[in-house]
């Protein structure tokens, strides 16, 4: 994970939303996901699952 990803993962870890991340950050949430999925895939592990449309931060997330 590179600087980037971390502050991605940790805004909607904190947050809560991709959407509410991407206000934060300033950034679109199209970039958001893209760059949250990214990491996920360099990681080898998901940080978030949704349900009903919400992310639940999984335990590798609490973890990290």
């Amino acid at each position: 994970m590179n600087l980037r990803h971390i502050e991605i993962f940790h805004a909607v870890y904190v947050n809560r939303s991709v959407s509410a991340a991407a206000r934060a950050l300033n950034v679109s949430q199209p970039a958001v996901t893209a760059t949250l999925r990214h990491a996920e895939q360099n990681l080898g592990f998901s940080l978030f699952s949704r349900v009903r449309g919400r992310l639940i931060a999984t335990e590798d997330a609490h973890h990290l």
